[in-house]
């Protein structure tokens, strides 16, 4: 399979940008620069960037992220085995409106 070049994949990184709403990914696309997105895409992507939400991760993420790796891996299976517990952890850290 023939790859992109680089103004296909400049565009696919912004719009992939623009549908995640990660402001990480949304400071690079438009730090890419009109030349290589297109003004249309580059508007959508800077008007994007400034309403995306940034902030503190939650306690809860902060608290998770410094535990050992063996903790972080039983409590991600204990909220496989219950989609409640899942939901609830989402909903109440706010990772449902940052990864989707």
């Amino acid at each position: 399979m023939p790859r992109p070049d680089a103004a296909v994949e400049a565009r696919l990184r912004a719009s992939i940008a623009l549908m995640s709403g990660n402001p990480a990914l949304l400071a690079a696309a438009d730090e890419s620069g009109a030349d290589a997105i297109g003004t249309d895409l580059h508007a959508e992507v800077a008007s994007a960037r400034i309403a995306a939400p940034v902030g503190r991760t939650s306690l809860l993420v902060r608290t998770a992220t410094a535990m050992p790796v063996v903790v972080q891996w039983v409590g991600q299976r204990a909220a496989l085995a219950s989609p409640r517990l899942a939901r609830a952890i989402l909903r109440r850290t706010g990772l449902h409106h940052q990864l989707y």
